[in-house]
């Protein structure tokens, strides 16, 4: 499947079907073309970073290593592609709420960030039935949250971030 997209860099920001089940989660770890150590920044364009995170394993939450990292970058525009959402505003365009409920309020989530970095959250845990929206942006202060994800519903919609731009592609 992997030499259709030979040319392709393919990152994954890991969702509950992906390592939470046993069996799917063995096979996630063993893939050669899947970074397992998460976060970890990509930098794809002159003031643009991509940070890839596991959002999973923190249990919806924005680990200390995701803080951490995002204060010492330097770009200005930041994008986080994770699975689940990290602010209790938006937790109804989840596709589930299994997991940690107790996520933040955007005013709370917002005090642990600088202003002068504009961060875009790319979230992969909507759309996965008919009465979610198929793709959702949302703005607080200088923070984006982009929630998306498909669920073999008409119309679903994949995200593609290319040369510091953000493309859209609806699944027919």
């Amino acid at each position: 499947m992997f030499t259709k997209f030979s040319k392709a860099n393919i990152y994954i920001a890991p969702g509950n079907h992906d390592i939470s089940r046993p069996d799917s989660k063995e096979i996630f770890l063993r893939n050669i073309f899947i970074k397992k150590n998460f976060p970890f920044v990509l930098s794809f364009h002159e003031n643009i970073n991509m940070v890839v995170d596991d959002s999973i394993s923190s249990n919806w939450g924005v680990s200390e290593d995701l803080m951490l990292l995002l204060k010492n970058l330097s770009k200005e525009n930041i994008f986080v592609a994770r699975h689940n959402i990290p602010i209790l505003e938006l937790l109804h365009f989840a596709n589930s709420r299994a997991g940690n409920p107790n996520i933040p309020l955007v005013r709370d989530f917002l005090n642990d960030f600088s202003e002068n970095q504009n961060i875009t959250w790319i979230m992969g845990d909507g759309g996965a039935f008919e009465a979610l929206p198929r793709l959702t942006c949302h703005t607080f202060k200088n923070h984006r949250f982009i929630i998306n994800g498909i669920g073999e519903v008409k119309n679903d919609t994949v995200l593609i971030l290319h040369n510091g731009d953000i493309f859209s592609y609806i699944i027919r």
